[in-house]
């Protein structure tokens, strides 16, 4: 019955751990649409530092214009330059936002793989430690039905079953161990 009560055991460890990688599936899943939800974003900012570094560009060739016309020019230079501070501070901020993502997205993809060969690793575990219990619990019982059989057979003939009593470990309250 011990037996018994630990493959219970040993399937409700199996149930936990087949739930949790149910969960982490679900969770892997959660994280892919919500990787599938930030790739536009990642790409949209891809596409804003490319306009940027586009602006910055002209931006530059019409400063080199400006400091080379009138005063006016030199005007219209100084807007330019506030303007191009401006768009360089979008272009870092883009940046480390997408550097920001992409780490975080690798943290998250590195903690799952470990999760889920954790998860694979207990449960060949547990179904290796209840192999090893039926094992056992047939072989158990097996002897039982021999030590029985005997008994019986012994007992039919008119013979009290001293022998295998006496010899069994079983039937003198001591444990069958293989």
């Amino acid at each position: 019955e011990s037996s018994r009560e630990l493959e219970e055991e040993l399937d409700a460890e199996i149930t936990k751990l087949q739930e949790k990688l149910n969960e982490s599936s679900a969770a892997n899943r959660s994280l892919i649409a919500q990787l599938n939800s930030v790739s536009p974003q990642i790409a949209n900012l891809e596409g804003t530092i490319q306009t940027i570094t586009a602006q910055l560009s002209k931006s530059n060739e019409l400063k080199l214009k400006a400091e080379q016309s009138s005063e006016d020019a030199e005007a219209r230079s100084r807007e330019l330059e506030m303007s191009f501070s401006r768009l360089k501070e979008q272009e870092a901020a883009a940046t480390e936002e997408l550097a920001l993502t992409l780490g975080e997205l690798e943290e998250v993809r590195e903690d799952y793989a470990c999760y889920m060969d954790r998860a694979r690793s207990e449960i060949e575990e547990l179904k290796a430690d209840l192999a090893a219990a039926q094992q056992h619990a047939m072989s158990r019982d097996n002897n039982q039905q021999h030590i029985h059989d005997a008994t019986t057979s012994n007992e039919s003939n008119g013979d009290v079953a001293v022998a295998a009593t006496t010899d069994s470990p079983s039937l003198n309250g001591g444990d069958i161990t293989n």
